[in-house]
């Protein structure tokens, strides 16, 4: 498996320029600078359905742009949802397309990604459109993220690690003392383990930290970048312990949390 890949919040630009809308209106209630926030809970929601959804970023100039990814939504699967840099506004100098995969929970899909370094014409453009085409519902997204770094200097979790996942219920009693589930309806993800490293190493593993904790937003980490599953994440810690267990070999012990995206996006 290669390294994975991340990107800090201060590698994201998406969030430095207010989106726009080409087409389609946004619900008053879901305003499209929701996909820009760091949350994947607060979400953009179009007011009517059938219609094309084209955001703009206008970046003020030519900048460059490694990767964007989605963190929630309510686009169905199999749907072509196409990426475009250009120099003006619509234009498709370069041309990409996520496929929105199959949900692993009903209204719950996993977070995707596309890779720009890999397009052809890829480079510095001043404009980056997401375009969702005409569908038979409403067009809901929790983030919309575009980062301008895609960095793969830090090792991997080693085995044996941990993954857990919580899918959200509240146990009640009924007046009969029967106990009873109510599905929240959301998703809960982290990652448990150990990356070794030199002291080399931990100095850029610090380095990630500290940006974390001067924004407290989120990061982008792909554990297999060979895998489309680009979670949106914190620590679940803000203390990390540096062992010294032989010359120049400091594992550090690490929990990574995706950020839970709330109930799915409703459609109508």
């Amino acid at each position: 498996m290669a390294r994975p890949i991340r990107a800090l919040w201060s590698d994201e630009i998406g969030h430095l320029v207010t989106p726009t809308l080409s087409t389609a209106t946004a619900d008053a209630n879901y305003p499209i600078t929701n996909i820009k926030d760091g949350d994947p809970a607060n979400v953009f929601l179009t007011s009517t359905s059938s219609t094309i959804v084209n955001i703009d970023w206008d970046h003020g100039s030519a900048v460059d742009a490694k990767i964007v990814s989605l963190h929630h939504h309510n686009i169905p699967a199999g749907t072509l949802v196409k990426v475009y840099r250009g120099a003006t506004q619509g234009a498709t100098t370069m041309d990409g397309t996520i496929t929105i995969a199959t949900y692993a929970n009903t209204g719950l899909p996993l977070p995707q990604w596309l890779d720009l370094t890999a397009l052809p014409n890829y480079g510095n453009f001043r404009w980056t459109r997401l375009q969702v085409p005409s569908i038979a519902q409403k067009v809901g997204i929790g983030e919309a993220l575009i980062w301008n770094a895609k960095r793969q200097d830090v090792r991997s979790i080693q085995f044996p690690y941990r993954r857990w996942e919580q899918q959200g219920k509240r146990t009640f009693e009924t007046g009969y003392r029967h106990k009873r589930k109510l599905r929240l309806g959301f998703r809960f993800r982290w990652l448990e383990g150990t990356i070794l490293r030199t002291n080399a190493d931990f100095a850029t593993f610090l380095s990630w930290v500290r940006d974390f904790g001067n924004d407290t937003k989120g990061f982008l980490y792909i554990l297999d970048p060979a895998v489309d599953d680009a979670p949106l994440c914190e620590f679940g810690s803000d203390v990390f312990e540096q062992n010294f267990e032989a010359f120049n070999n400091s594992p550090v012990n690490v929990v990574i949390e995706e950020l839970a995206c709330g109930p799915a996006i409703p459609t109508s």
